[in-house]
Formats: structure tokens, C-alpha cells, sequence
């Protein structure tokens, strides 16, 4: 006989005990308590209003600490909330924004050997307990913005997530950790820098796992699924919670359609994540779990195969090809393809979708001071770094090389302003600052010999610009340019990547890249960059994509950033790109709102959404618009949410690309 499962028990909160920090931003939700089948209670954000389920990150669904709190006290949550949002929360005396980081441990009461690495860097911060009272919670301020997610021990955040706040047998204050906070981050995630004659590598923060196993790189076949079954059979599947969540999401991440009996077969050995009886209440839990994943949750097939490596699975060598299977093309001795060998050939894949591919050659070109070398410099850093869009669109991180040719070591103030305006380091790009020519030999292998040994398979190579790489040749001339692009595809090929060249437009900038039309011709993918000299915005587009659709653009200024004074007492500035994705009703190129107070409610959900600037699916797209309807009925929400985007795309305020809504 099934027992029917035990109400959770859940620890009271002590609002008197949370610090004024937290209590004075509205950035609160409610949550109510489910139990799992093992025993373990998940944490359903819901509305104070409603009692309705919601997405904690949607900023309209926040409250403040006083209307969480009369929810609580009036029965309707099991407890309350603080959303990390990744905003600054203050400032300290120099000036410097301080970030709210949150650290969550679980089960360490009865162990506290594992928490003390993790606890003594940052002794003197806020600490309560947990609502299961088996974990710590932890609050503190860092002028240094970490990466967020679970690494090993804990989990560590600063935005995308929230944490429970009960402060039961609460400590400490939130104070500026920041020492500590780099060093928990060191801890969860060790990094591994690296140095070579000629690369200036900026230290790395990177998860001790292959990058080159992505989910987006792995196609259905039956090798990859053997490596996807090997990687969880050294994984036990009586983990934790937590943790096995994370595997369920990095299986489902790579969007198989075996995928889900995948994770179900491994769960299925496991006494604590699997029912006793035929398995179909896991079964259900399990898909509703696989259905549940979020790309912005960062995780990829990567955190599989971390547990696995941690769990005794054999590393492969560091300079082996990428573990997935990537299909070939047949080798012919005539050359000569059949129909079928064509289905083989391997799909386009990108590094920023609909702008840079994955390999070949790329340029980006445009008059002097339009903004392109800034321009090449924001994709750089945010390539290496791993964020999740430039101007909207998803990237691939991938290892940067930037050969900084023109302006020498001004690159540094340039990344100083970069790092600036966008309040992170640039730690994982790397530069190159001696002199190279792309008509030596000499000089080209030296560059590959430096990146094979720093970076891995796939990286993209910037240089920057064109015309110092290429010093003495005739950019008229096709026996020059066919050297040069020789030379490109050369290092392209040797790195498995990509190699984008800076470069200036002709005296009539409409004719495209200054020379012969043989470099334009060669490229992969061309990027336009322009400057309105009335209004003095600036915009780039995609003039050229081989294999794909062009057309991609953004807008952006060039913000001027103060570094400090020289010598001399004169301020020293440099230049950060900064995107203009402002979704007034008037960039809509619309003379009035949108009609109807559904459409305004919905339209007004999105622009305020902390996605607007990535777009969203379908099915993410409609829960947005049914949260905005929070007024309607609740059997006719789903309706009207569903009139309210249809008549928003067909008024133009909102528009579809390869399956992504976006405003216009």
C-alpha cells in the first residue's frame, strides 16, 4: 500500500532577522512547498495575488518584502523569496558597483567540513538557516561579478536565480566579500590559465570540463548516444538532488529525441529519484523535469560529462579532436558525391547565430571612425566570456585570439572601457601585440603554433586591422589577395575556427571591402559598420552570408569612458560599444500604441522583460503574455494571451526568426 505523502516541513520565517539590505528592494516573491518522492520539497514560485504559478525572473511578478510578508502571514506561501537579478545594490567608497551575491549550500549541517572552504573566505556575512533547516544561505556584496550556477560543494549566484530567505538563527551582515567571493569562485570552479610567447592570456575562469562538448554541437547518432550512456553509468544515480536535476537538464539540453528515455533508464537504477512501484509517478516527474529546461540555465551536455570526470570517467587527451561526432565527408577517389553523401555533409552551425559562422573567413569592414574596431572588440570579449547574446542573438563561447595590429597597445585602454561599461572582466580573451604579416609564412605559423597550444579547437581568430597585417601588398591586386586569403583559410583550417579580418571600405563605402572584389568574394560572412554623421548613432549589418540568410543589424553609440588621469593630471578615455535595444512603441516605426488593453498589457510585459533583448520561444513567449493577463479569468487567460501576440505580429510590434519572437 502506497503511503500518501507527508506535508513538508518547512522552518518559519524571522522577518525581524533579514537584513534592511534586502528587505528595502522589491525583488521578492512567494513560494509554496511540494513534496518530492524523496523526501525533498520543491520550491514553486507563485503570485501573491493568484496563488498562481510564475517565472520568479519576470520582474512584474516581484513585490516588496512588506506584501511578500502579508502573504505569508495571511497562509498563502510556505515562504518567501529574494530574486538576484545581477544589478548593482550599491557602492562603495571609490565608487565601484557592488553586487549582491547569494551562496547556497545544502546538507552541510551534519558535515561541516564541506562547508568550511567555502564559508571562512567570506566570514562575517549574513548566514541563516535554510527552510529545511539542513543547508546555509548566504548573502554579501562584490565589486567583482561572479559567474553564477552549481559547481562542486555549492552553488554560488549573483543573478538568474532565486534563493529562500527565512532568517532563522540568522548572522552576520551583508558586508563587501569580494576577497572571498573570487575565492569560493576559484573553489567551485578551479580555473586553468595558460601562457605562450606571444598571447597575452587573461586569466581564465572556466569550468575544469572540455568546452568543446557542446549541446548544440552534438547530432543523434549512435556514437554520441554510446558517450552520452557511458558518461551516466560512472555517474551514481542516487546523487542529490540537485544534482541529478542538473544531469536530467544537460541530457535534455541537447534536444534528442531519445533523450528522455535516456535519463529515465539511468534514474530507473536509483532508490531515491525512482517510485517503488511500475515507475510511472518518476516516469511523469522525470518528463516534467525534461520539459522544464531553460537554455538560460547555461547548462550543456558539458555538466554530464563533469560529473562523469569527477566520477572516475577517463579524460580524454587535450589535444584529441572533439568528442562529438561530427559526420565527414566520404572520401572519393573521383571526388564525386552521391545523393546521399551530400545528406552527410555536416549543417552550418555558428558562433553568433545569423552573424559569424562556426568556421571560415569573416570580415568586418567599414569608413575610419565608424566603430569597427570597438565593434570587433565587444564580439571578442563577449565570445570568450561566454554571455549568452550580442545585440539578441545567442552565441557560442569559444576561445578569442584579438591580433591588435593598429594601435598597439591601446588595446589595453579599449578593454579597460569594455570592462567599464559593462561592469566584468574581460578575463578569458586573449591578445596578440607583435608585429605579423599574413605574406609570412614565418609569421603565420608562429600564430597558429601560439593559439594550438593556448586555446581550443574552434577558436576565433580577430585581426585587426587588415591593412597592418598585410604591409606592402597591393590590395588591388588578385595575386596579392589570393596570399592573403590563402593565408586566412590557412590559420582558419590549422585552428578549426574562425578568422575574422577589420577592415576599411573603399572611397564609396556602398561598393563594400576597400580592394579587389576577390576578398569580398572569399568571405564567409561580411559585417557593414556605418555612422549617421547627424544623429551620430551607429549600426552594422550583415552585407554577405554564405549558405544563409543575411540581413542580420544593431544599433549602438560608442559610450566614452573616463580610466583615470595621466601623468600630467589629463583624464585618459577610451570608447565601449554600447547596444541600443530600446523598444519604444515609436522604433516600431507605429504612430500610436497597439490596440486593445490586452496587446498594451502584453507589449508592456515584454519590453519589461528580462529577456527582451534574447527573444523568446513560442511556449515561452505565451506564458509572458498569460502572466501579463493576470486580470483575465483564468479559463479564458490562454485565449486571450494567444489574441493578444497574434494581433501584436500581425500589427508588426513583434516578429519571428528561425523559431525566436522578438520585438521589432
Amino acid at each position: 500500500m502506497t503511503l500518501p505523502a507527508q506535508k513538508p516541513t518547512v522552518l518559519p520565517v524571522c522577518p525581524d532577522m533579514i537584513p534592511d539590505l534586502l528587505r528595502q528592494r522589491d525583488q521578492w516573491i512567494i513560494w509554496q512547498a511540494t513534496p518530492k518522492p524523496d523526501g525533498r520539497i520543491s520550491k514553486v514560485p507563485i503570485s501573491s495575488k493568484t496563488g498562481h504559478n510564475i517565472n520568479a525572473h519576470a520582474p512584474q511578478n516581484w513585490v516588496s518584502f512588506d506584501m511578500a510578508i502579508a502573504a505569508y502571514d495571511a497562509g498563502k506561501a510556505a515562504g518567501i523569496g529574494f530574486v538576484l537579478n545581477g544589478e548593482p545594490v550599491a557602492r562603495d567608497a571609490t565608487g565601484q558597483p557592488l553586487y549582491l551575491v547569494g551562496v547556497d549550500l545544502d546538507k552541510v549541517n551534519d558535515n561541516s567540513d564541506r562547508a568550511a572552504p567555502l564559508l571562512e573566505p567570506m566570514r562575517g556575512a549574513y548566514i541563516e538557516k535554510s527552510p529545511s533547516g539542513s543547508g546555509l544561505r548566504l548573502f554579501c556584496l562584490s565589486r567583482h561579478k561572479p559567474r553564477s550556477g552549481q559547481g562542486d560543494g555549492g552553488e554560488l549566484y549573483v543573478q538568474g536565480r532565486y534563493l529562500t530567505v527565512t532568517g532563522q538563527d540568522a548572522r552576520g551582515k551583508v558586508c563587501d566579500c569580494t576577497a572571498g567571493v573570487e575565492a569560493v569562485e576559484q573553489l567551485l570552479w578551479p580555473s586553468k590559465t595558460r601562457a605562450t610567447a606571444n598571447v597575452v592570456d587573461f586569466p581564465a575562469r572556466l569550468f575544469d570540463v572540455d568546452r568543446r562538448i557542446l549541446g548544440n554541437e552534438w547530432i543523434e547518432s549512435p556514437e554520441n548516444i554510446d558517450k552520452v550512456n557511458a558518461a551516466l553509468a560512472h555517474i551514481p544515480p542516487d546523487c542529490s538532488y540537485e544534482t541529478w536535476r542538473s544531469l536530467v537538464w544537460s541530457v535534455a539540453s541537447l534536444d534528442w529525441s531519445c533523450g528522455l528515455a535516456l535519463v529515465a533508464e539511468w534514474s530507473s537504477g536509483s532508490a531515491a529519484h525512482w517510485d517503488q512501484d511500475n515507475g510511472d509517478g518518476a516516469r511523469q516527474a522525470i518528463s516534467e523535469l525534461f520539459e522544464s529546461y531553460d537554455t538560460h540555465r547555461g547548462l550543456t551536455i558539458g555538466t554530464l560529462f563533469h560529473h562523469a570526470y569527477e566520477n572516475g570517467m577517463p579524460r580524454p587527451a587535450r589535444n584529441d579532436r572533439p568528442l562529438f561526432a561530427v559526420p565527414r565527408v566520404p572520401a572519393a577517389a573521383t571526388g564525386l558525391l552521391s545523393r546521399s553523401d551530400l545528406e552527410a555533409l555536416p549543417p552550418l552551425r555558428w558562433t553568433v547565430r545569423g552573424v559569424l559562422p562556426e568556421t571560415g573567413t569573416a570580415a568586418i569592414y567599414g569608413p575610419p571612425g565608424s566603430g569597427k574596431s570597438f565593434l570587433a572588440i565587444d564580439l571578442a570579449v563577449k565570445i570568450s566570456s561566454g554571455l549568452p547574446a550580442w545585440f539578441g542573438r545567442e552565441i557560442v563561447e569559444r576561445d578569442v585570439v584579438y591580433a591588435a595590429l593598429e594601435g598597439g597597445r591601446g588595446i589595453q585602454q579599449r578593454i579597460k572601457a569594455w570592462e567599464a561599461a559593462n561592469q566584468m572582466g574581460a578575463d578569458n580573451a586573449k591578445f596578440w601585440l607583435s608585429e605579423f604579416s599574413l605574406l609570412s609564412d614565418e609569421n603565420v605559423q608562429r600564430l597558429v603554433t601560439d593559439i594550438t597550444a593556448s586555446c581550443k579547437p574552434g577558436a576565433v581568430v580577430i585581426i585587426d586591422t587588415l591593412a597592418q597585417a598585410t604591409a606592402g601588398a597591393d590590395e588591388n591586386s588578385a595575386q596579392d589577395m589570393g596570399l592573403v586569403l590563402k593565408a586566412a583559410q590557412a590559420i582558419s583550417a590549422a585552428v578549426s575556427g574562425l578568422v575574422v579580418l577589420v577592415h576599411h571600405s573603399g572611397k564609396d563605402a556602398s561598393r563594400g571591402l576597400r580592394g579587389h572584389s576577390a576578398l569580398n568574394g572569399a568571405m564567409d560572412a561580411v559585417i557593414a559598420v556605418e555612422r549617421d554623421n547627424k544623429t551620430g548613432l551607429r549600426s552594422w549589418r550583415v552585407t554577405k552570408m554564405k549558405d544563409a540568410d543575411d540581413g542580420a543589424r544593431g544599433q549602438f553609440q560608442l559610450d566614452v569612458e573616463t580610466l583615470g588621469v595621466d601623468e600630467f593630471g589629463a583624464p585618459i578615455t577610451s570608447c565601449a560599444v554600447r547596444e541600443i535595444t530600446a523598444f519604444g512603441y515609436a522604433s516600431t516605426g507605429k504612430s500610436s500604441a497597439p490596440t486593445g488593453r490586452h496587446q498594451r498589457a502584453v507589449l508592456d510585459a515584454l519590453q519589461a522583460h528580462t529577456d527582451a533583448d534574447e527573444g523568446w520561444a513560442e511556449a515561452h513567449l505565451a506564458q509572458v503574455a498569460k502572466d501579463a493577463l493576470a486580470g483575465v479569468a483564468t479559463r479564458h487567460r490562454a485565449t486571450r494571451a494567444k489574441a493578444a501576440i497574434d494581433g501584436l505580429i500581425d500589427s508588426g510590434f513583434i516578429e519571428a526568426e528561425g523559431g525566436i519572437f522578438h520585438l521589432t
